[in-house]
């Protein structure tokens, strides 16, 4: 059933917001509080395309249970037990917890944009309003660099306003990114400057491409950078092809072997420093897993700003957030580290299998798989220190891959003679 053109506007305007909301494009005016419209939004979308697809999908390849009751219940889960476990650790009240964690809700994006799509919404046109809105992203984020003054907003009596401005003697004052998009143009921008058909769209994307590179060299994210090239070699060498997967698996032993030396060393050198100064993350490693003893199936519990916080009961310095994969094991134990690195996995799985199967059936690959393929790998070579997946730019972008993944299946699948639209 096609949805009608009016329902068909709404829908992909809400797509953009969620998008555009969620990755965080609304931070620097109102204190992000439009970001309430973009989780409102994936709520209605959720539910509104459970409902449409309930009725008029007949198809028994639908599991509707799967895409309707599963994130749900996933949602239901990682909502409620983590803040159940932090009022009983911390014996504070829990329902403040429980609001702090409904960023969680854009978990039901990709759900809700597959259901659309076996409702009648075109896959190809999810696309094209998701890289609009990456888009939109990257260009908000230059305007208001532009137009505030850093320094003076470092030193804001405002908490929402300064906490935005970051500064080190070397790079000087800088306004936090949306760095998820940044990562995704930077792989999609030169890909769709290739795939461009005519002279306008080339310009586009040139001159969209000509913008990152005078963002990147804003912000001097030198260790960020040299993830997504890594990522990026990562993909060339391992997963542009099925054929070489077998060097994947070749220099699998090697990678582990490396990693887990580079951390051993790096914890060494850690150790020796101030934790005051340089050794902060050391010394928040050593209070995540002697929690995580304590705590280990569900770990601690999610903390809200309006009861009290992991600053309040551990140390100043402690951001479970800026650790990695201990810090997963700190507010959701073992199962959420389980969940974290199957998730991890089969995402990644997903992605690299939909594309090659993209590429065999179009000739050509699908560059927002790829694109989300690098950045993924890119940040689970910093998995130690960034659990990119367990953040909100992070869900969402896996989410909206596990739709898509799932939509470009079942299309290519229904459709014996597909002809590419890009």
């Amino acid at each position: 059933m096609a949805l009608r053109v009016s329902a068909r506007s709404l829908v992909l305007t809400a797509i953009w917001l969620i998008v555009y909301l969620g990755l965080q494009g609304a931070i620097y005016f109102l204190a992000n509080r439009l970001q309430e419209i973009g989780i409102l939004l994936c709520l209605i979308l959720f539910f509104y395309s459970g409902i449409l697809s309930a009725y008029n999908v007949k198809e028994k390849d639908f599991n509707w249970n799967l895409w309707f009751i599963g994130p749900l219940a996933f949602l239901i889960y990682i909502m409620v037990i983590p803040s159940v476990f932090w009022g009983l650790n911390a014996k504070v009240a829990i329902l403040p917890s429980v609001a702090a964690s409904r960023a969680w809700i854009f978990v039901l994006f990709g759900p809700a944009l597959y259901m659309l799509y076996r409702s009648g919404l075109e896959i190809k046109h999810i696309e094209k309003v998701v890289i609009s809105a990456l888009v939109a992203l990257v260009l908000s984020y230059l305007f208001h660099y532009l137009r505030m003054d850093l320094r003076a907003a470092y030193y804001s009596t405002d908490y929402t306003v300064n906490s935005l401005i970051t500064f080190d003697p070397w790079r000087g004052y800088r306004l936090k990114a949306p760095l998820a998009a940044i990562f995704l143009l930077s792989i999609l921008a030169p890909a769709m400057l290739v795939k461009a058909k005519s002279a306008s769209q080339r310009l586009g994307w040139a001159v969209l491409v000509g913008i990152l590179v005078y963002i990147w060299m804003l912000l001097q994210a030198r260790s960020a950078a040299a993830t997504l090239i890594l990522g990026t070699f990562l993909y060339h060498f391992c997963f542009a092809r099925k054929i070489r997967l077998g060097v994947f698996f070749m220099i699998l032993p090697l990678a582990i072997v490396g990693a887990w030396y580079g951390t051993v060393t790096a914890m060494e050198s850690l150790s020796k420093l101030d934790p005051e100064f340089d050794g902060v993350r050391y010394k928040s490693f050593g209070i995540a897993w002697e929690v995580l003893m304590e705590h280990p199936f569900f770990g601690y519990g999610q903390q809200s700003y309006s009861t009290v916080t992991e600053q309040d009961l551990f140390w100043y310095k402690f951001f479970s957030a800026d650790i990695g994969l201990h810090g997963v094991g700190f507010k959701y134990g073992f199962i959420g580290i389980g969940l974290y690195l199957y998730y991890s996995v089969a995402s990644l799985s997903r992605l690299i299998t939909a594309n090659w199967r993209y590429k065999e059936t179009f000739g050509t690959i699908n560059p927002i798989f790829v694109t989300i393929i690098i950045v993924f790998l890119s940040y689970t070579v910093n998995i130690a220190i960034g659990a990119f997946l367990s953040k909100q730019q992070g869900f969402i972008i896996l989410s909206y891959a596990y739709g898509a993944t799932a939509a470009w299946q079942h299309y290519i699948s229904s459709h014996p003679s597909p002809s590419s639209s890009y």
